[in-house]
């Protein structure tokens, strides 16, 4: 049974079209915002699409519902925990997180994606600084939002580089993002950056909540993930996984997907539990 909420259409960002087109050069080959599709898109892909304003059709202008409805459930909830939100891009929900009490650590490519949730957000006063050559830190007055402009794959992103671990992870929309060949490395860069479950902390409740898009077509982005996969893979790489949970599954087709070539569009939520 559905949810009673649905992903309407004028809940996304308005400014991409994201449709698919022919190579004129090679037929054979689809391009998607100019950029091959199905592909292993790398960081500088992404940053082109947020520099010729080709934002992706899931970027929201609101808190999405699932965090919302969901957040409350990590485990030991308490203010003043750090959570990590991993290719943030201009997500609203890195500051509903901080008004939670939550210190938050975003990680994204892209300058201008993080000058403009800024922008959105009406920060006036924020500390910006060139950490090295690659990596650079963006953060509010208070420190209680810090957003890293970087590849989240970098060699340099650690616990001691980003101030200690964290004890959440909200992925919204990140690892569809990315190609499927690239998942395990992925969940293995999150998994460094965590703090590992305590024997002394309340074993119920979730370390991770994902917000993820399910279709049936071997192609993206979004690369489709369902709970089988997302089960597999993660007890593939991470030994203390408990349990992985669907905790909700609604209807995310509109027409802007249709545009990109879906005829199917779900979007599920999973928390994942580690033993200690």
């Amino acid at each position: 049974m559905l949810n009673p909420y649905y992903v309407h259409e004028n809940e996304y960002d308005s400014k991409s079209t994201n449709e698919v087109y022919k190579d004129a050069e090679n037929p054979n080959k689809k391009l998607r915002d100019g950029i091959e599709e199905n592909t292993r898109m790398t960081a500088n892909d992404w940053n082109k699409r947020w520099e010729s304003s080709t934002y992706s059709r899931w970027q929201l202008k609101d808190t999405h519902q699932f965090l919302i409805k969901h957040a409350h459930k990590f485990r030991n909830w308490s203010p003043s925990k750090r959570i990590l939100v991993p290719l943030s891009g201009k997500s609203v929900d890195l500051f509903w997180l901080a008004e939670q009490g939550l210190n938050v650590i975003g990680i994204e490519g892209s300058d201008r994606a993080i000058q403009e949730l800024m922008l959105a957000q009406e920060v006036d006063n924020y500390s910006y600084r060139k950490l090295n050559d690659s990596i650079s830190e963006y953060s509010t007055l208070d420190g209680q939002i810090i957003i890293y402009k970087a590849d989240l794959f970098s060699s340099d992103l650690t616990q001691d580089f980003i101030g200690g671990p964290v004890d959440y992870i909200w992925d919204r929309a990140a690892i569809v993002a990315l190609h499927w060949d690239d998942h395990e490395r992925y969940l293995t860069k999150l998994f460094s950056l965590m703090k590992q479950p305590s024997t002394s902390v309340e074993k119920t409740g979730y370390d991770l909540l994902f917000g993820c898009y399910w279709h049936d077509q071997h192609r993206g982005p979004p690369f489709a993930v369902d709970q089988d996969y997302l089960a597999k893979l993660l007890h593939k790489i991470e030994s203390k996984i408990e349990k992985v949970d669907l905790l909700d599954d609604v209807n995310a087709f509109y027409s802007g997907w249709e545009n990109g070539g879906f005829t199917i569009m779900r979007e599920l939520c999973f928390g994942v539990n580690r033993n200690t």
